[in-house]
C-alpha cells in the first residue's frame, strides 16, 4: 500500500518557513498548525554522555510528526573541541538577548573558524584552506 504525498503550494511552504524564522512559533506548534505528515519534518540533537572512563556525545535525529528515531550515532572527540572553542571565544563573551543576534553571531563566528582561524591540532593551518588542498591533491592523484 502506498501513500499519497501531500502536496503544498508555495505560499503555504513560505508561511511556514516564515513562522519558523521569526521565532513565533516552535516546530511541535508548526507541525501540528500545519498537520505535517511522516518524513517531512525532522529534528536533530546532540547531547553529552558521561561514562565511567570518558564520554560519548549521542546524536539522534528524529521525525517531528511520528516521533519515530530515524537515525543515531555515537561519537566522541572533534566536535566537543568545537564545542569548547566557540563557547570559550564567542558565546561565554557576546552574551545574546534572543535567538536571532545568536544565530547570526554563530554565523559570523563559523565564517571567522573556517576561514581565518589557525587551529593548533592541523599545524596551524585554517580549516577552509587545509579541505580545500586537500580536496585539489585528491582530484590530482585521481588523474594522474
Amino acid at each position: 500500500m502506498t501513500t499519497k504525498r501531500r502536496k503544498f503550494t508555495n505560499k503555504f511552504k513560505a508561511m511556514v518557513a516564515l513562522a519558523a524564522i521569526r521565532e513565533q512559533k516552535t516546530l511541535a506548534e508548526l507541525s501540528k498548525e500545519f498537520e505535517v505528515s511522516p518524513n517531512q519534518v525532522w529534528s536533530i540533537d546532540i547531547t553529552y554522555v558521561p561514562m565511567a572512563h570518558g564520554h560519548m556525545y549521542l546524536v539522534a535525529i528524529i521525525d517531528v510528526f511520528s516521533r519515530r528515531i530515524l537515525s543515531w550515532k555515537l561519537d566522541n572527540i572533534w566536535i566537543e573541541r568545537f564545542w569548547r572553542t566557540i563557547k570559550r571565544e564567542y558565546i561565554y563573551l557576546n552574551p545574546c538577548d534572543n535567538a536571532i543576534e545568536l544565530r547570526k553571531g554563530i554565523e559570523k563566528f563559523m565564517q571567522y573558524y573556517n576561514t581565518e582561524r589557525h587551529h593548533q591540532g592541523i599545524d596551524n593551518e585554517i580549516p577552509e584552506r587545509k579541505y580545500e588542498n586537500n580536496k585539489l591533491l585528491i582530484r590530482t592523484h585521481k588523474a594522474a
